[in-house]
């Protein structure tokens, strides 16, 4: 409320007698502090409904822009929901000589559409639905985790999550641990890349074995 209250507040404050810019830019850092889980899901779609229910009855013209800063994972998966897309998503990360790098991601920079180089791990566009679909089920945390290992089931990811608890050094980071259900880790991999972030995949060896015949004693 505290925050449509001050949208209502700037376009009443807009003067229209005044040289601005063709894009006035909404910043809101960080909005899911003292945000229940369910609420930050459902933010997204409230706020950028009240912004443009609020732009569209002004008589102002005003050509804004939301830009919004989070650390959550539940803000991040609503977004890509509502808008079925990883457009106008601009990850935030670390580069090597120490200094915050931006990296923008599209639906069309993880399909590997965009340059010879990224074609190599392209994705079908059914993988990207797929991985659009299951954004919710901790695909989310990938953004915020120091690195991230895929295992093909729960018997796996169980057994990880209690070694690195026990492993102090590796205790000190957050390691997701990502259970896929299946060999799809290669759906994973493009958006996972794209990010930079480190990353193990560990599969089942599923040995075949041939029939054999029962022996009578």
């Amino acid at each position: 409320m505290k925050i449509i209250g001050q949208l209502i507040d700037y376009i009443e404050k807009y003067d229209l007698e005044k040289i601005h810019h063709k894009v006035n830019i909404i910043c809101v850092e960080e909005p899911e502090n003292y945000m229940h889980p369910q609420m930050q899901e459902l933010f997204i779609k409230n706020i950028d409904d009240a912004l443009n229910l609020l732009l569209n009855k002004t008589r102002k013209e005003i050509n804004s822009q939301l830009i919004l800063t989070t650390h959550s994972s539940h803000i991040l998966n609503s977004k890509i929901h509502t808008s079925n897309t990883f457009d106008n998503i601009n990850y935030l990360t670390s580069s090597n000589n120490g200094n915050t790098k931006s990296i923008p991601l599209s639906d069309t920079s993880i399909t590997g559409n965009s340059t010879a180089e990224e074609k190599v791990n392209s994705l079908r566009k059914d993988d990207l639905n797929f991985l659009k679909k299951h954004i919710k089920f901790k695909v989310s945390d990938i953004f915020f985790a120091d690195a991230v290992i895929l295992v093909e089931g729960i018997t796996e990811e169980q057994i990880l999550n209690l070694l690195i608890s026990e492993e102090n050094e590796l205790s000190k980071h957050y390691i997701c641990i990502f259970n896929i259900n299946g060999a799809f880790a290669h759906i994973y991999k493009p958006l996972i890349d794209k990010l930079e972030i480190p990353c193990l995949v560990i599969t089942d060896i599923d040995i075949k074995k041939k029939a054999r015949r029962k022996r009578r004693r």
